[in-house]
């Protein structure tokens, strides 16, 4: 089935955030070892609010069914993603999970530093550069 060896592009770079949209219009192929995976998606990623560690050129996968911890880098999406209709746009960015001293989980993004929350976090499981 060639729909296994494909992850569905959902969000690109707009301005500040990563516009997310949860639709199969646009396609990369799958590395191998993630064939079949459902639940896993890519977006490109907005490499100038990550402080230039991750080039533009890059696909950066999460897994929706995967939970993220801290220390761990995440896609957080300001929408409820299970809930996300193809049509609908959501706000998207890429931070490192880090939980505070009263336990409450947030996104750490670097450049310019700032804590950011948000409805859905996805981890990041691979990150593919060109």
């Amino acid at each position: 089935n060639a729909r296994r060896k494909l992850i569905p592009v959902f969000g690109k770079p707009d301005g500040k955030t990563i516009s997310f949209k949860r639709s199969d219009s646009n396609m990369i192929a799958a590395p191998a070892n993630l064939e079949g995976r459902r639940g896993v998606y890519a977006v490109i990623p907005n490499s100038k609010r990550l402080g230039g560690f991750i080039p533009e050129n890059a696909y950066v996968l999460a897994d929706s069914k995967t939970r993220a911890n801290p220390g761990d880098l995440a896609i957080f999406i300001d929408a409820d993603f299970n809930a996300l209709k193809s049509e609908q746009n959501a706000s998207a960015n890429i931070a490192i999970v880090r939980k505070d001293s009263k336990g409450k989980i947030y996104g750490q993004m670097v450049s310019p530093d700032e804590k950011i929350s948000a409805q859905t976090m996805h981890k990041v499981i691979m990150i593919i550069t060109e």
